[in-house]
């Protein structure tokens, strides 16, 4: 898959930029061309200016420009009778021989009264004409095109060498940034497949106990429900436990997906508070000490069920994985236009500083064996992650000593919800 991205990338690059260059030479091509035409043009008007007398090296026309500035070409101008006969013709730099001037004239006269028009080109000849009145007299001047061809020739080799180099460049450049570009989308790829096969992974063990449990009851048809009641609990618990955790994916799944929040105006003293409340007794059945400090009238706008969701979290976190006898603490404060709740306990020694930034990655485990005899499925600090972020806060872990373990999360007292529409 992220081959075909960073192919699709590189096409898109190369299709945009090459339209681009495309139609800058083609402005330069058009622009060239035009300028070649202008200078001819110049050249034939200065006969008439002259009044068919080859111009003068000294006379200077248009924008400054000398005749010595234009590119050495033959010209001449011929003088017609009434007839159409040629009476004379002055020339400068002529390589032609009178016959082929002769033709010239000839074609340009046919092509002036045919067309109606004072000027053109003569393609078999490669000259450009231009034919006007003067004392009665037609006058024909005539000027060499191959400058003109000369010059856009030497353009299109030089657009088709500075486009490929160009292109080439963008090639390599596009390659190389191509990695860089779909690396979050390889990364998010990957973190989907690895869900996925984390799920089915942890969907296979409950699945596997019920049906077992299933297999038994059916090998006892005879059995009272009482009798085989043990089964029938333990098929109970698994299938509860299968719930939370399809619960919680499907709670991820919907975050993914942008889940909306219903905004109010919340104490987040009270909600930390009553949150952490119902934890004293459970801490207590465990021999674990609870702290807390928390500043009160904190307030913000929030979704308070989502928030107690955090909190409940992270204190369930603290409750199971706290070790025996040891202390949970929980502290909110205000921080300047920051509300910081920070939990921290004791934790395992054998947690390692690397650790803590797996600690927020769906279905990661310190000690799985530990955490499935706890009811842990690893998606608990990802939904909290998730929750947070959508607050547009953010929360960390750190060790703050050997053993210790702190969970800071801090969340925007102001415009949380306008934030939030922003992003709609």
């Amino acid at each position: 898959m992220t081959k075909q991205l960073r192919k699709q990338f590189i096409l898109v690059n190369m299709l945009l930029v090459g339209t681009v260059l495309l139609v800058v030479f083609a402005a330069l091509g058009v622009s060239t061309y035009r300028r070649q035409v202008q200078d001819s043009q110049r050249v034939l008007e200065r006969y008439f200016m002259e009044k068919g007398n080859t111009p003068s090296p000294k006379l200077d026309f248009g924008a400054h420009r000398d005749w010595k500035d234009f590119p050495m070409r033959f010209s001449f101008c011929a003088v017609l009778d009434s007839d159409g006969g040629l009476v004379s013709y002055q020339s400068e730099n002529l390589t032609l021989s009178r016959q082929t001037v002769e033709q010239a004239v000839q074609a340009a006269a046919e092509e002036v009264e045919s067309t109606q028009k004072e000027s053109g080109t003569l393609s078999g000849l490669d000259l450009r004409y231009l034919a006007k009145e003067q004392d009665g007299q037609l006058r024909i001047a005539f000027v060499e095109r191959t400058q003109e061809y000369a010059s856009m020739q030497d353009f299109l080799v030089a657009a088709f060498l500075l486009g490929s180099a160009g292109l080439m460049v963008l090639f390599l450049a596009s390659w190389l940034l191509s990695s860089w570009v779909v690396r979050p989308v390889e990364r998010s790829w990957a973190q989907q497949k690895q869900f996925v096969a984390d799920a089915s992974h942890e969907l296979k063990t409950p699945l596997t106990v019920i049906l077992a449990n299933t297999g038994i009851l059916l090998s006892h048809p005879q059995d009272t429900i009482r009798q085989q009641e043990r089964w029938v609990v333990n098929t109970q618990e698994e299938a509860v436990n299968m719930k939370k955790l399809v619960d919680e994916m499907l709670y991820l799944a919907r975050t993914d997906a942008s889940l909306q929040l219903v905004y109010s105006q919340i104490n987040l003293s009270d909600v930390v508070w009553s949150t952490v409340l119902p934890f004293e007794s459970v801490a207590f059945e465990q021999g674990l000490t609870l702290d807390s400090e928390i500043a009160p009238d904190i307030q913000l706008q929030a979704d308070e069920g989502r928030l107690r969701e955090v909190v409940r979290i992270l204190m369930d976190n603290a409750c199971k994985y706290c070790e025996p006898k040891g202390k949970i603490l929980v502290y909110l404060e205000q921080d300047g236009d920051w509300a910081s709740l920070m939990v921290s306990n004791s934790c395992v020694p054998s947690m390692q500083q690397q650790d803590l930034v797996h600690l927020f990655e769906r279905f990661y485990r310190l000690d799985k064996a530990r955490n499935r005899e706890k009811g842990g499925y690893g998606l608990g600090l990802a939904i909290a992650k998730s929750i947070v972020e959508q607050h547009h806060g953010s929360i960390t872990a750190s060790m703050r000593q050997e053993g210790e373990i702190r969970f800071t999360v801090k969340l925007p007292l102001q415009n949380s919800r306008n934030r939030t529409k922003g992003k709609r």
